[in-house]
């Protein structure tokens, strides 16, 4: 019968040896070992975090100064957008001179009725609107430039036979023709005010018009009024015509004679003419 000493010596050798739990930390690479927790949240607590920087950049000077203002001031001259918002401003002064005072004109100085009038606006308005359908076709005749010209000088003469004449079937007749001839190429000008400017700065050229050609209106609105009454109708109407010669002299001056085709190819357009 054995001791109880050896029954307790061979059960310490039957039983396993005790060993220590395997670590769940990170191992010596860093990343976890096969027994450490995977959930996203563990990862992201131990997973280094990297900082992004920005280059040093230097801060774009908001504003110019006088020199380099004046050192601008002959490529701004020199520019199309420039020169087309001198179209327009003469083009707005000419028409706020007198195009407020059409129908005291009429009903007053020329004795018409009001109903007359009326029918001479809506006829105005339909010359205007069957010459404009033709002016894309004689602007690909003899060009964008030639067109707006042509079609303006037109209008000149009848201008001044409406300011000039006392007679009231001959002013009614000027009055729906010259409205005709000088509305007509008006979408041609605007699409060549987009084409001569820069892409990226059409959005710039399309404000400047626009304030080009309102702002002298506003002006010369009231001074129409006071020449009309110090001088009577007729210094309005040549006053007009003469602010719309300067307008034709320069756009013509600027862009005619073929020099459209030179501003278009800056600015990334094409001219076509039928010849």
């Amino acid at each position: 019968m054995p001791s109880m000493s050896s029954m307790s010596s061979m059960s310490s050798m039957s039983s396993p040896p005790e060993t220590e739990p395997p670590e769940t930390g990170p191992s010596e690479t860093g990343r976890p070992s096969s027994l450490a927790p995977t959930t996203p949240a563990s990862v992201l607590e131990r997973a280094p975090m990297e900082v992004l920087s920005l280059p040093n950049t230097s801060p774009i000077p908001l504003r110019m100064s006088a020199n380099q203002w004046l050192a601008m001031l002959p490529a701004i001259l020199r520019s199309p957008i420039f020169a087309l918002s001198l179209v327009q401003a003469l083009i707005g002064a000419g028409a706020g001179l007198f195009i407020s005072y059409f129908n005291i004109y009429f009903v007053q100085h020329l004795n018409a009725s009001p109903a007359l009038f009326g029918l001479l606006s809506g006829g105005a308005v339909a010359i205007a609107a069957l010459f404009t359908l033709a002016a894309p076709w004689l602007a690909a005749r003899i060009g964008k430039v030639n067109s707006i010209a042509l079609t303006e000088l037109v209008s000149i003469p009848l201008l001044v036979t409406l300011g000039l004449t006392s007679l009231l079937p001959l002013a009614a007749l000027s009055y729906l023709f010259r409205q005709g001839f000088m509305d007509m190429s008006n979408g041609v000008l605007q699409v060549f005010s987009m084409e001569v400017a820069p892409r990226q700065h059409r959005g710039l050229a399309n404000s400047s018009y626009q304030v080009a050609f309102q702002v002298p209106w506003a002006l010369t609105a009231p001074l129409g009024g006071l020449l009309i009454a110090h001088f009577g109708y007729s210094p309005i109407f040549l006053s007009a015509a003469v602010c719309y010669l300067l307008a034709i002299a320069t756009l013509w001056g600027i862009f005619g004679r073929g020099r459209e085709k030179r501003f278009c190819a800056a600015a990334g357009c094409t001219v076509h003419i039928i010849t």
